[in-house]
């Protein structure tokens, strides 16, 4: 019976340890995709490591949420264009299934990029990840602040529909 609380003690650091950790990131892409990787859909999935194998693109900018950080993650136009996306929007869609429409053109003109990682370290859920959508808002201040930008910084991105 002396085991039994060093057991549970060992039990409860072991799940606490694992819930703070930052979730694995996997996205979905569907709709109008040319390239796909799932038997029977139309869809491309990009596992944690797919994501992280792209190349990392840096943006340092604050958001209504945080202060300045450095953010990193693939670019959201490169993609877009691994999975022959055609379309002129994009329904970007959080894990509660909050969706926002964003213009595909703004994947180009801004540089937006699928946020990874906050100054080097990975987004947990409980921090806006693990896929959070970031714009250089800093380096358009007249632009990107502002209410119609700020719904496309979305966080804890799953799916992206191409339309």
């Amino acid at each position: 019976m002396k085991r039994l609380p060093a057991i549970i003690t060992l039990v409860l650091s072991l799940c606490s340890s694992l819930a703070t950790a930052a979730p694995a990131a996997t996205l979905t892409i569907d709709g109008n995709i040319a390239l796909t990787n799932v038997a029977g859909k139309r869809q491309f999935e990009f596992r944690d490591g797919d994501l992280k194998a792209l190349k990392q693109t840096a943006i340092v900018t604050s958001t209504n949420w945080t202060t300045k950080k450095t953010f990193r993650g693939p670019l959201l136009s490169e993609i877009l264009s691994k999975v022959g996306a055609k379309g002129a929007t994009l329904d970007v869609c959080a894990v509660d299934d909050y969706c926002y429409n964003v213009p595909v053109s703004d994947a180009a003109k801004y540089g937006v990029i699928l946020a990874l990682s906050s100054d080097g370290k990975d987004l947990p859920r409980d921090r806006f990840g693990p896929i959070w959508v970031i714009y250089p808002r800093d380096d358009y201040p007249g632009v990107l602040n502002s209410a119609t930008y700020d719904a496309r910084f979305i966080w804890q991105v799953t799916r992206i529909t191409v339309k």
